[in-house]
This record gives C-alpha cells, sequence and structure tokens, in this order.
C-alpha cells in the first residue's frame, strides 16, 4: 500500500540518509526504496541526492561510548533515578522533546541497549537525567550501574505527532502525565515553556500511591493540578477544563490512557500528540521489533516514522 503524510524524524538531519537508505528501505525517498520514479513528498534536501554524494552509502552513525554516571537516586523500590555525564553537544540535541537514549551497562552485549527517555537536561553540568523503572531483563540490569554506563545516541521519536509541539509557540498546551509517563513530560514541558507557551500539567500518579515525582516537578514553571482519571468524576473535571480554549493535549502515558484522552482533543479541535510505547530495540528501523501497522495496512518503523496518534491508536477507535 502507498504510504502517504509520514514523517522520519532523522529526515535532512546529520544522520540522514541512513542504514534504511543501504537496504532500499528508506522512509521518505522513493529511489530509495528501488522504485524508479520519485514519488517523496519530503520538502528539504533531497535525500537522494545526498546518498549519491556520499558515494552511495550511510551518513553517519550513532555510536555507543561510555559515560559517567554522576548520581544514581533510588526513587521507590522499583524506579531510580540516573545523572550522566555527556558531551555538551549531545545534551543540547537532547533537550528537544522526545528525546531519548540507547543506554545498557559495561561489557554486556549489545542486545541489552533499552530505550530511555530524557526527563531533564543540565547544560551548565553537561549532563542529563532520565528515571527509569524496572519492568524486565534490560531494566534490571540497569539498576547495578554505579560509575560508568554504555549509550548510543541521541535519538528523537519518543513522542507521536513531535511537529505540533515543535512549532508551537505562545500556546495554550494542556499536559496530562500519568506514571511513568510523567518524567518524559519533564523536559518537554521546558522546552515548551522557553517558546513562550502557556502549560496546565495535569499529574496522575496511577497506581502508585507516592508522589514519587514532587519535588521534580514543583518548580517547572507552569499551571499543576493532581487528579486521578481513573476516578470518572475527576475525568468530568479534565473534560470541563478541556473547554478552556487549548491548543494542543499532550497525552504522557500508555496507549490504552491516550485512548482515553484523543476523545477530548478531538471534540475541542485540539491538536494531540502522544507518548510513543513502540518497543524499540535497535533504534535504526532495522530490528522490527517496532514494527506497527496503520489503519491502511502499512507496516510502520515506530522508532524513526512520524505518523498521526490516531493511526496508531487505531484499535477501537475510528480513523478520520
Amino acid at each position: 500500500m502507498v504510504i502517504k503524510n509520514y514523517d522520519c524524524v532523522d529526515a535532512g538531519g546529520e544522520y540522514c540518509p541512513c542504514y534504511l537508505a543501504e537496504v532500499g528501505e528508506c522512509i521518505l525517498c522513493s529511489h530509495l526504496q528501488n522504485k524508479k520514479i520519485c514519488e517523496c513528498i519530503w520538502t528539504g534536501q533531497c535525500i537522494y541526492q545526498n546518498y549519491i554524494w556520499n558515494h552511495n552509502k550511510r551518513k553517519n552513525e550513532r555510536k555507543d561510548f561510555q559515560a559517567q554516571v554522576l548520581d544514581k537516586k533510588n526513587i521507590m523500590e522499583d524506579i531510580f533515578l540516573l545523572k550522566i555525564k555527556l558531551d555538551k553537544k549531545i545534551v543540547k540535541d537532547l533537550k528537544h522533546p522526545g528525546s531519548y537514549l540507547m543506554l545498557k551497562p559495561k561489557d554486556s552485549p549489545e542486545y541489552f541497549s533499552a530505550p530511555m527517555s530524557i526527563m531533564d537536561t543540565d547544560e551548565n553540568e553537561s549532563c542529563i537525567y532520565t528515571l527509569i523503572e524496572i519492568l524486565g531483563s534490560k531494566s534490571k540490569t540497569l539498576s547495578n550501574i554505579e560509575e560508568n554506563i554504555i549509550v548510543r545516541g541521541p535519538y528523537f521519536n519518543g513522542l507521536i505527532g513531535l511537529k505540533k509541539l515543535k512549532k508551537a509557540k505562545a500556546n495554550k498546551i494542556l499536559v496530562v502525565g500519568r506514571g511513568a509517563g510523567i518524567a518524559p513530560a519533564i523536559n518537554t514541558i521546558k522546552y515548551l515553556i522557553r517558546n513562550h507557551n502557556k502549560i496546565t500539567f495535569i499529574v496522575d500518579y496511577g497506581r502508585r500511591k507516592e508522589e514519587y515525582m514532587e519535588e521534580y516537578i514543583k518548580n517547572l514553571n507552569c499551571t499543576i493540578k493532581k487528579m486521578n482519571l481513573k476516578d470518572e468524576k475527576e475525568m468530568d473535571m479534565l473534560r470541563d477544563m478541556a473547554k478552556e480554549g487549548y491548543d494542543i493535549l499532550y497525552s504522557s502515558g500508555s496507549d490504552n490512557f491516550s485512548r482515553r484522552m484523543y476523545p477530548i482533543a478531538r471534540k475541542h479541535k485540539m491538536d494531540f500528540v502522544i507518548l510513543n510505547n513502540s518497543k524499540i530495540c535497535c533504534g535504526e528501523g532495522i530490528c522490527g521489533s517496532c514494527t506497527s501497522k496503520d489503519v491502511h495496512g502499512n507496516l510502520v518503523k515506530m522508532c524513526k516514522t512520524q505518523v498521526k496518534p490516531q493511526e496508531i491508536m487505531k484499535r477501537g477507535m475510528p480513523y478520520e
């Protein structure tokens, strides 16, 4: 099937063209999909021409490097925070919404690399903060790290609907975070505030009673409201708040959580942005672990591809 209205988060950047160009599976360029005609809707510098200029090879690739763990803080029994020292350029890149890194313990095989969202950055100290919840083998091994860690990145496709947030200036934005999704929302909110957007941040700690992120959200320069959105009365309160003329609704939680938020955005004609909860493994579109189908049946490499959020949350939701 023909892919329409897709975008690649790396297109036109320092990592484009990538491995996918070499194997004939570029997300945007039809010539680099082994087609004979140009069907590209990309408006930037020609990806195919850049591939030719680069001697029919990919450009830069993200490589593993060792970084220093400046601090490790146990937040709860199964949640911990890492503070990692990085190169200033990478820290600057990671200030953008949807940024993440691939992390693994030193001397571990490549398949231990796990994608971790950026909670916050500090350019003065040249470091980043990432909150990690222990859910399986990869995150469990990361919990044993003390001094050094292997890092690969930066990666940028942690949000779906990314352009809406990056273009937002002096907008009114409703951010709803639940559970572990509260952490990546912090980095995004700080980016939005720098662009003079007015933010209302709804914080739902989910199944956890402890307000474990309190010290990290209390100083955000935005309106913060704590709610339990499993409670239908509080959901009604959120629906009433949505009538106040917001431009964007950013849902920072599970896909099921975002499915509950989408009707609110649709009803009030808000642009909708969600977390990318795909099972990302390589981050380069090669391994296939992140592959999903859109409403048309097209296979989508979710580690790199930007689509409409409602296309990924299609189950149980009408496509418009």
